[in-house]
């Protein structure tokens, strides 16, 4: 299981990397404070992977579970010893709406920038605005 973490942790660390990118491009993100962007992306990161992976892979999902961009995939199972089983099955049931609606790669960006901006979900610095 440590094995597994550790891999699955670098494959996170180079997606947060692409996510960070991402949220950059987002008209009004660069708007916010330093410290705001900084919640929004970790707030929002696991999320954004989620959707992006599933779109990317989409025919694998939850069977394989594609965590890297050389093609690492981890079974549902593993995921189950990473995140407790209640996340994990929210997961498994979100993919497989996902996969039902067949979402574009456009609309998987959308939802992310939707995903991101969230101040709900976090205290931010910034004061209300619109981004």
């Amino acid at each position: 299981s440590s094995g597994i973490n550790a891999e699955f942790a670098g494959h996170m660390n180079d997606s947060i990397h692409d996510i960070v990118e991402f949220a950059k491009r987002m008209p009004g993100f660069a708007n916010l404070c330093h410290e705001d962007q900084l919640v929004l992306v970790k707030q929002g990161s696991f999320s954004v992977w989620v959707i992006t992976h599933v779109v990317d892979s989409v025919h694998e999902w939850p069977s394989q579970i594609n965590i890297g961009k050389n093609g690492t995939c981890i079974s549902a199972k593993q995921l189950n010893l990473l995140y407790p089983s209640t996340l994990c099955d929210r997961l498994v049931k979100l993919v497989i709406t996902m996969k039902s609606i067949k979402m574009s790669v456009e609309e998987a960006a959308l939802l992310s920038c939707l995903t991101l901006l969230q101040p709900d979900q976090a205290p931010l610095k910034t004061e209300q605005q619109s981004v």
